[in-house]
């Protein structure tokens, strides 16, 4: 649509969709564009950090979340995503490995040592186990356990809170549906069990807390998020209720789980749809980390000996970014001029992220992957200038007032996690998997076929269960 009629496109009466990069930065970068009332239907709870409209509670609520996640608390963090998010997934690889002693068909019908893993899964449990020590300072194990309920029915939280927006008697609906049927809603019983526990401590005395923690499996990190936040209180004094803790919780718990975990997992079927990409970046890694037995790489290691993987990742999030739908805004009550035409109050804005990724004004064959787009080229100043500019114009987390309060915490695990597996292991594609080098879209140039997808708030592989297995094997020394 916006390929061809343009950067704004009025696409009903009372809305206009906007996918211009310098006009999304503009409207986000102000509170003015309020956030419109689909977000209030979208409530679960209560109102919270992700809904709410009003400016003044959103900066509150963002304050007290950055103590847990600020620069200050980011070496204790890292420390949590090696121990418990890609050393336990080693392990668990390690584990499944040498066990095994298995022989898999590849994508060219040769029997090789290894192993099916699917990166959907295992993603979503490792940033589940990362988000939930930073929130809780207690790791779960999901995934030595290999436990996806939890997850699945977070997921369907998301989903469940996409449909009220869209309808708010769908909503009423199913909520009276999961009361008759007694469903258990798995994410909000634990939040509740953890809310309970800490309201419990918080009648003890010091001593009796510091004893009852010998008994809880505990990471050292100086803040968790929960404790933050039952602590905190608002102008008035006030701390937060049962209900407003809880909904606060279960936003964390969903941005930290499902956005980087999509984000990894669509890296990873990119790099195996270019062979000659997964090769580049494999042994970017493993020239500059070759002492891969003696320890994890570090994301701010990654981070500045990585160049090449750092911009294979920017245009995996330009292409396809975790939120592939529209983000509502209302325009202030003055009115407001988007890309040169006079927005009226009470007008729909949609801001469609992904439509800026792809636009040609933007980006020269966006429907193409080049990550060399992303690294630095001519004088030393010039090219850093542009190549920062380049880097800014993709926006997966969103940006200004309202971006993801998580973002770098989801840069830390993707450049700790995947860095170590491409160093640790080799990867190949299964025989029969659908998308595959040789599978071409017509519509991205000839350029291989990426995964069909669904949006429920951040995109979904269609068919995960079986599209996101890869064969996994011990690297060759």
């Amino acid at each position: 649509m916006h390929s061809f009629y343009g950067p704004i496109v009025r696409v009903s009466p009372n809305e206009v969709s906007v996918a211009n990069t310098e006009a999304i930065k503009k409207i986000f970068s102000t509170h003015k564009f309020k956030k419109s009332v689909l977000y209030k239907n979208s409530i679960t709870l209560t109102e919270d950090i992700f809904t709410t409209d009003n400016e003044e509670f959103n900066k509150m609520r963002r304050s007290q979340l950055n103590s847990g996640i600020s620069q200050h608390n980011l070496v204790g963090i890292e420390n949590v995503i090696i121990e418990v998010g890609i050393k336990s997934l080693t392990k668990k690889i390690d584990e499944m490995l040498n066990s095994n002693k298995g022989r898999v068909e590849n994508i060219e019908g040769e029997m090789v040592e290894g192993i099916l893993f699917n990166y959907y899964d295992y993603f979503h449990m490792l940033t589940f186990d990362v988000i939930s020590s930073i929130t809780f300072g207690e790791n779960l194990g999901m995934l030595q356990n290999c436990n996806h309920e939890i997850i699945e029915d977070l997921i369907n939280e998301l989903k469940m809170s996409l449909m009220r927006s869209v309808s708010p008697m769908y909503g009423i609906g199913l909520d009276l549906y999961n009361k008759v049927t007694k469903k258990k809603r798995l994410t909000l019983e634990f939040i509740y069990k953890r809310i309970n526990e800490i309201r419990k401590s918080e009648k003890q005395s010091l001593s009796e807390n510091q004893q009852e923690s010998k008994n809880v499996k505990c990471l050292i990190i100086e803040k968790n998020i929960m404790d933050i936040y039952s602590k905190s209180t608002d102008k008035e004094g006030n701390k937060m209720t049962d209900l407003q803790l809880a909904a606060e919780l279960l936003i964390v718990l969903a941005g930290g789980t499902d956005s980087t975990s999509i984000s990894m997992s669509y890296l990873m079927h990119i790099l195996m749809l270019y062979p000659e990409i997964y090769k580049k970046v494999t042994q970017e890694v493993r020239q500059n980390f070759p002492s891969w037995k003696n320890g994890f790489i570090k994301s701010t290691e990654a981070k500045s000996k990585l160049p090449y993987l750092v911009s294979v990742i920017y245009e995996s999030m330009r292409i396809k970014p975790i939120g592939a739908g529209v983000i509502f805004r209302e325009p202030p009550d003055t009115g407001a001029t988007v890309c040169g035409y006079e927005i009226p109050p009470g007008t729909d804005i949609s801001v469609f992220i992904e439509g800026a990724h792809l636009s040609e004004d933007m980006w020269e064959n966006p429907r193409r992957f080049i990550p060399e787009r992303f690294i630095s080229s001519g004088s030393e100043d010039g090219g850093a200038l542009e190549m920062n500019k380049r880097r800014s114009d993709v926006m997966p987390f969103s940006v200004g007032v309202r971006s993801c309060p998580g973002k770098h915490l989801a840069w830390m695990e993707i450049l700790t996690v995947i860095p170590n597996l491409l160093n640790r292991y080799d990867f190949e594609l299964e025989k029969g998997a659908v998308y595959n080098p040789k599978n071409i879209d017509p519509e991205r140039e000839n350029e291989p076929k990426m995964f069909e997808d669904v949006v429920y708030l951040t995109r979904t592989p269609i068919g995960h269960k079986t599209h996101c297995n890869l064969i996994i094997k011990n690297r060759k020394e």
